[in-house]
């Protein structure tokens, strides 16, 4: 348990980027002066997916948190004595299962996209999804190392701002709004919609024609976000990739114009990327601009294979983690981390920006199905938990879902969801930049 000891103290350090070395310990002895009690870890030396137990739970700063891998109730989670604490909790291996992905490494359950689904995860059977548990188990770390050292210990990312936030899109359509929303005007009965829709396709003027006016829209709040272009037009296994070809002049001037303002341009690596290999770094290569994040179309990821491939193209961060069935925390945590690779024992060489909020999520027939006005109410209570930790807010919202004429997760739930964000006095940031914040601390 040495490696997964150190890994996941890596994981605290990237985030609160200590100035000190604590002596802590995953053990009990006589001289760490933060001992951290182990639980029953014998779970880790088998390949099931989830814990066979259920949790138990203690209240940290008024949640009740779930902790698995104890094998009996304690009275206090933490014990002060002669200038040293013991926690007497294995918040190690409760933070290790859910930043290491463990869950859905051993499961061998995969929806019809090779997704990890949402309702086989343990966020979902204990309901948990919008707690950053991973986030508690080390502020229990944080206040033994504050009280025992005299230190104070604050997140690394978000400045003298409560929280960051990392605004992206995913520009999979540029040129069938006129399809999509004319059949929708067709079946409603509005035929002037659709004529009119159709005059702006033959005009060049499709609603989804559109990362300019984003750009400019989410300039008007004095942010900068990150865009992740999908470089394949062709279908895998009849499922659609992009509906615009990247290489065209036209798509090529966008990237210059986003550069020229400083936004960020990222790969949005289509459906066959995330399985085969030397595929996402010719479709990197296909954009010709610095590119150094990635995030797989449908969030498509599969963790035996693709954080190889991820190595093979280079790239610095992905931004894919999220579940495309629910908002939340994936692998339990706000904050930017390493994923594990458990062939060596190390962590992968790129950072993972892991995704809280897809607008898709949010109205789509398979998933949640909100309200314009819902969105929000929905949500807030789970931004509420990232800026308690001054985590990083990573959503994503499509360019097609600007277009005026989508009317439950479009252009009014993003500006309600913006203008809650500029109140709460976030700071935006694009994913680059939050790699940037953050990668100069982590050991190689």
């Amino acid at each position: 348990m040495e490696a997964i000891f150190r890994y996941v103290l890596d994981q605290f350090n990237l985030i609160y980027q200590p100035q000190q070395v604590f002596a802590i310990s995953y053990g009990i002895n006589n001289f760490s002066r933060i001992q951290i009690k182990p639980g029953d870890i014998t779970f880790f030396k088998k390949t099931g997916a989830l814990p066979p137990k259920p949790p138990v739970y203690y209240t940290w700063q008024n949640q009740l948190i779930p902790f698995w891998f104890e094998e009996k109730q304690v009275d206090e989670l933490i014990t002060f004595a002669d200038g040293k604490a013991l926690i007497q909790v294995d918040i190690i291996a409760n933070a290790f299962y859910f930043l290491s992905g463990w869950q859905e490494y051993y499961s061998p359950v995969r929806d019809q996209y090779g997704r990890f689904p949402y309702p086989e995860s343990l966020q979902k059977k204990y309901g948990f999804i919008t707690l950053p548990v991973v986030n508690y188990y080390f502020d229990i770390l944080k206040t033994a190392i504050e009280q025992v050292y005299g230190v104070t210990l604050q997140s690394s990312l978000a400045g003298s701002a409560p929280f960051t936030t990392c605004l992206t899109h995913d520009v999979d359509n540029c040129q069938t709004a006129w399809r999509v929303e004319g059949w929708q005007a067709l079946k409603q009965g509005k035929f002037l919609n659709f004529l009119k829709l159709g005059w702006q396709k033959i005009t060049d003027q499709d609603n989804w024609f559109n990362v300019p006016a984003v750009m400019r829209t989410v300039q008007h709040y004095g942010a900068k976000s990150t865009f992740f272009f999908l470089p394949n037009a062709h279908k895998y296994q009849g499922i659609a990739n992009a509906d615009y070809a990247i290489t065209q002049p036209f798509y090529q001037s966008w990237l210059t114009l986003l550069q020229q303002n400083n936004f960020e341009i990222g790969v949005h690596g289509s459906h066959v990327t995330a399985l085969e290999p030397n595929k996402l770094t010719e479709e990197k290569q296909k954009i010709k601009a610095p590119v150094r994040g990635n995030r797989f179309h449908y969030l498509r990821f599969e963790p035996q294979q693709t954080p190889a491939l991820l190595k093979q193209a280079g790239i610095a961060y992905d931004s894919t983690l999220g579940f495309s069935e629910h908002f939340g925390f994936r692998h339990g945590t706000c904050f930017p981390f390493y994923l594990f690779n458990f062939e060596t024992s190390r962590a992968h060489p790129f950072l993972e920006i892991p995704l809280q909020v897809m607008d898709a999520t949010l109205h789509h027939p398979r998933y949640l199905q909100l309200t314009a006005e819902e969105i929000l109410p929905a949500i807030t209570p789970m931004l509420t938990e990232i800026e308690k930790f001054g985590g990083c807010f990573t959503w994503l919202w499509h360019n097609e879902n600007f277009s005026k004429n989508n009317v439950h997760n479009g252009p009014a739930a993003f500006h309600q969801i913006m203008q809650y964000l500029v109140n709460r006095n976030t700071s935006f940031k694009t994913a680059g930049q939050v790699f940037d914040l953050l990668q100069q601390h982590y050991p190689e």
